[in-house]
């Protein structure tokens, strides 16, 4: 997943929690290295929907065979 979100421009923390952040965005996240998961969105520009944000991120985790 993090190298799916480095082909999208997000740059960030290579441990299980910490910042990315690219186009805008930025966001913090936590993840127990298993199945939990946690985003949250700190920034974002406004032409940017919370809505495409959270397609992308679901796109992304599914993409990963997440869900």
């Amino acid at each position: 997943m993090k190298n799916k979100l480095i082909d999208m421009g997000m740059h960030g923390s290579d441990s299980n929690s910490g910042h990315i952040s690219g186009h805008g965005i930025e966001a913090d996240f936590s993840w127990d290295g298993k199945s939990d998961l946690k985003i949250t969105i700190t920034d974002k520009p406004a032409f940017i929907s919370c809505g495409t944000i959270i397609g992308n991120i679901h796109d992304i985790v599914h993409e990963c065979h997440g869900i």
